[in-house]
């Protein structure tokens, strides 16, 4: 797995926005593999709202755990679907 460096986000009047403004965002997936992992982790590294992914193999549901900067649930479900994989929100 990857990381991106942290790009700050800047609110409407050009100040720093919060420090902590990331989401976590939960998964359930039919990511199976290390090599299935392998797939998917160009996807996310690539995305700089990305700050952290995992994907537990171990867990029933396959979950991908992602912490994003301003990126909501149906742009990383429509990134993993291209990608050949099912993905649908974890609710809380």
């Amino acid at each position: 797995m990857t990381t991106q460096p942290y790009k700050p986000t800047y609110d409407t009047e050009g100040k720093p926005a919060r420090e902590n403004n990331h989401d976590i965002l939960v998964f359930k997936t039919n990511i199976l593999t290390h090599g299935d992992v392998e797939k998917i982790a160009p996807i996310l590294s690539d995305q700089f709202r990305i700050l952290k992914w995992t994907v537990d193999l171990n867990d029933i549901d396959k979950v991908l755990r992602i912490e994003s900067q301003l990126l909501g649930p149906r742009e990383i479900i429509e990134m993993i679907l291209q990608a050949g994989y099912q993905c649908e929100e974890l609710p809380d």
